[in-house]
């Protein structure tokens, strides 16, 4: 990479870090690391009712602690995360096109509402076969029940290609083996990794902002647990009866590094 470029691209970086300063407004939060190691209600949700939250039930785009990511990467459509997710994430692909010159990395999805999730649900859930249960289990190898996903918070992101096989090789393997010696420094890990015994299969492509969503699945937990009956706790969606009783297992496991 010559100096013209390497100027262009930091440039580049520099105008994203701006942007995503001026579209937080005057509600800016207070970074995680000023906060205590416990946040309140507050700094967590809002003004949103928490179990809205936490299932995906309001709007990023209308929220204030959300904002809308742009510009990294030739395919990234606009999505919303948490700001200190976004601008962590920021400087972890800065980081990355610096120890990888030519890497072209892209967000494919950010924050989830739970009616997207379950227009997508749905949809699989028709397609496969079976009684509920296998259908649903087929499903869920790699998508989540509508309300159990860990999308809905803001903090999670999906890169590049939807597929194990491209981080195996070439540039996808660089930038897998990257992210698995530095994601952590800027607060980031993999989810769902292999090994697990139980949840979802392996997912190189999905990265989670740990400081934010740590909380946020041990407050799922806890509330999803008080519920008698756990078709109860979720929003409408196909096969939901059968299914939310196994939710707690796939929302609880992930990579102790993301717990």
């Amino acid at each position: 990479m010559n100096v013209v470029s390497t100027r262009r691209q930091r440039r580049t970086v520099l105008a994203l870090l701006l942007t995503l300063a001026a579209m937080v407004g005057e509600a800016k939060p207070t970074s995680l690391r000023q906060r205590p190691s416990h946040p309140s209600a507050v700094d967590l949700y809002g003004a949103t009712d928490p179990w809205a939250y936490l299932t995906g039930q309001f709007e990023p785009a209308k929220h204030p602690l959300f904002i809308r990511i742009r510009g990294l990467g030739p395919r990234s459509k606009r999505h919303w995360l948490r700001r200190e997710a976004a601008e962590a994430l920021v400087r972890m692909f800065r980081a990355l096109r610096q120890a990888i010159p030519g890497a072209a990395l892209t967000v494919r999805s950010g924050a989830r509402t739970f009616a997207f999730q379950a227009k997508v649900w749905d949809l699989r859930f028709h397609s496969s076969r079976g009684n509920a249960r296998e259908r649903g289990l087929h499903v869920m190898r790699w998508f989540a029940m509508p309300g159990t996903s860990r999308h809905h918070w803001g903090t999670e992101v999906d890169i590049l290609e939807f597929s194990n096989h491209y981080f195996q090789r070439g540039i996808g393997r660089r930038i897998y083996r990257w992210l698995q010696a530095n994601a952590a420094r800027y607060g980031y890990c993999q989810p769902f990794t292999r090994g697990r015994q139980h949840g979802y299969r392996e997912e190189r492509w999905h990265w989670s902002y740990r400081p934010l969503a740590r909380h946020f699945r041990q407050e799922w937990l806890r509330r999803f647990a008080r519920f008698p009956n756990p078709a109860t706790a979720l929003g409408p969606f196909a096969g939901r009866q059968t299914l939310a009783p196994l939710a707690p297992t796939y929302v609880a496991n992930v990579d102790p590094g993301c717990r």
